[in-house]
């Protein structure tokens, strides 16, 4: 890897016709990483049931379509206004559904947060590509598509906020670094609206938690000689961005003000922001101060990232102290609203989302830093040279080195990718097979220095030392997890509504009492009929119920050897756990949809008795 390759952007003197842009290989490259790693947040977004927050913003979502009422959608269970986020997230999913683009399901409900993703990863390729190349940028998506919280738990895959703030940090911080730098008034005033832009998404998807964005720049304007110079003659740039982010995020604020009136400040920031800084709306999200950095570290563990990171962030802090704008932009990135995040009593990990983008840039770093110092080193031997006499003046034996060389190449790559050996057959004869990535890449190596292309196999075996630093396994077990069912609530649902069509009568469902009914078993039942809720006389109305099979019931797990034997009295009669607390009851004709939620994955209740 030669410095000096048109490829490969110094990191202090970045392009100034932009890292991407500059030819149509370099935007085709970019485009094709960026779609290789995207790819496992857009598979099997309809394979899963929602989650705890998904129901809330799904049910929000569904509200508006059903109700025309697009200003206040309603929150779950109770129907009353949700005003505790600004809604633009609502708007995108349910405009999308309402003009046809997008299915009224899984699918159409997510696919927005991956498409929020992909465009994220596309900006942090493009970050990596000015920091160090574009290998940079590659390694920071896979280190971050390994931190499996951010693609599984309230993620780039989920129905939450979290995709578009992400986005609107990854974006708006990237056009505000390349504004800093532009020297066209045109193209400073297109970044600056970008920017913009970007915060309004945040805003108006998450409230106050895209104020982060701002005091980030801030902090670099502080810290930057050249971006405080560049704000002294460009402040006017950022006038119209301004008013364009006014205009489009007061009046929404303003209306519900005018409906609610303090009611509505208190329930946006009293409770929601406030409260869960200084107390905790639920207890279980109190955490040591320290919860983000000591989280963070153990999933990158679990990721077999953080010696990469570490490194990383020591290179980067180097580069921060020798005056570089995107080292210290990146550092006060992370480092200043982990910092102020902590300072809260409650705390939850995708709170942290939007601020790991510079830990995955760091990894690049040190992985392209290392990889560069490794070539250096041994391209300054001469001994490799010795290697080709051995071969000579033999062009025909040369070039069949360099195909095994390929070849061999490419099995390594094919296993290190798909974990799956290498085989060739000759219909039932096996005649190859080859499970190693050691073996083909030490081959490549040697026939590369033997056929006199000592460069390349140089770079081959760098590159393949490399390897064995790198989360590869991450992008496999991230597809293979996407396309794994697990949704028995909608199973069961579609089920019961299949029986209703056939007859049966629609008589909704029972819960024991209100303390149980979780957002998902709700987000899906309630298509089933009306909700009855205990919890006054709950075992005489569940045993008749149960009896006589009128109504599947749900009941809290505590309350199960109350009903177990009435339960029993119904031979046909199933039960199996919807969530963390509850149970859900089956009786008579109800319990024909055991083996649809069997089928996908549903767990029956009591648990399993292994066999000893």
């Amino acid at each position: 890897m030669n410095p000096s390759d048109p490829t490969v952007l110094s990191p202090e003197q970045p392009d100034a016709r932009g890292p991407l842009l500059w030819s149509p290989w370099h935007l085709a490259t970019a485009i094709l990483a960026v779609m290789v790693f995207a790819l496992p947040l857009f598979v099997g977004l309809d394979r899963w049931d929602m989650r705890n927050d998904e129901s809330i913003y799904s049910y929000a979502a569904q509200r508006i379509l059903e109700t025309g009422d697009w200003l206040t959608p309603r929150s779950i269970p109770t129907d009353f206004a949700f005003i505790e986020k600004p809604p633009l997230k609502f708007w995108i999913v349910a405009g999308a559904m309402s003009l046809g683009l997008t299915p009224t399901d899984e699918f159409g409900m997510r696919v927005f947060d991956a498409v929020f993703g992909a465009v994220a990863f596309g900006y942090i390729f493009a970050m990596g590509w000015r920091l160090a190349g574009p290998f940079c940028g590659a390694i920071a998506l896979l280190i971050l598509l390994a931190f499996d919280p951010l693609v599984f738990e309230h993620g780039l895959r989920s129905n939450n906020m979290e995709a578009a703030l992400f986005l609107s940090y990854c974006g708006g911080l990237f056009h505000f670094r390349r504004w800093s730098e532009s020297g066209g008034t045109r193209v400073r005033h297109l970044h600056a609206l970008a920017a913009g832009l970007f915060f309004v998404l945040g805003f108006m998807t998450k409230f106050v938690a895209a104020v982060f964005m701002p005091m980030v720049a801030m902090a670099v304007f502080l810290s930057a000689p050249a971006v405080t110079g560049r704000l002294r003659v460009g402040w006017k740039d950022w006038l119209l961005p301004s008013v364009v982010c006014l205009s489009l995020v007061l009046p929404w604020f303003v209306y519900q003000w005018i409906q609610l009136q303090d009611a509505f400040w208190q329930e946006i920031f009293g409770y929601h922001v406030y409260t869960r800084f200084t107390a905790s709306v639920d207890p279980a999200h109190v955490a040591p101060w320290h919860y983000y950095f000591s989280q963070t570290w153990r999933e990158l563990e679990y990721g077999d990232s953080l010696l990469l990171t570490l490194a990383g962030l020591a290179l980067l802090a180097r580069r921060a102290w020798s005056g570089s704008s995107d080292a210290r932009l990146l550092l006060i990135w992370w480092l200043l609203p982990y910092t102020l995040i902590s300072l809260g009593t409650s705390k939850l990990l995708h709170y942290a989302y939007p601020f790991m983008p510079p830990l995955a840039l760091a990894a690049g770093l040190a992985g392209v830093t290392g990889v560069r110092a490794a070539i250096v080193a041994l391209e300054s031997r001469n001994v490799w040279s010795k290697a080709a006499s051995y071969v000579g003046d033999r062009p025909r034996l040369r070039a069949t080195f360099v195909v095994l060389a390929v070849v061999s190449a490419a099995m390594a790559a094919w296993t290190v990718t798909t974990g799956l050996p290498a085989t060739l057959r000759f219909g039932d004869i096996q005649i190859f097979r080859n499970s190693s990535v050691a073996r083909p890449a030490i081959l490549s190596t040697v026939l590369l220095l033997m056929s006199g292309h000592a460069a390349w196999a140089i770079r081959l075996a760098v590159a393949a030392a490399f390897l064995l630093f790198l989360p590869l396994q991450a992008y496999e077990e991230k597809v293979s997890r996407a396309l794994t069912y697990d949704r028995p609530i909608r199973a069961v649902t579609e089920c019961m509504l299949r029986l209703q069509a056939s007859g049966l009568p629609r008589t909704g469902v029972y819960v024991s009492e209100p303390s149980i009914l979780a957002h998902p078993p709700y987000y899906y039942l309630r298509h089933v009929g009306e909700w009855t809720t205990g919890p006054d006389g709950w075992l005489d109305e569940a045993t008749r119920r149960v009896d006589h099979a009128v109504s599947p019931v749900i009941i809290s797990e505590k309350q199960w050897p109350e009903i177990e034997a009435a339960l029993a009295r119904q031979q046909n009669a199933r039960a199996f756990r919807i969530d963390a607390e509850g149970v859900l009851l089956l009786p008579g004709p109800y319990a024909t949809c055991a083996d649809s939620i069997l089928a996908m994955r549903g767990q029956a209740f009591p648990d399993p008795t292994p066999t000893q």
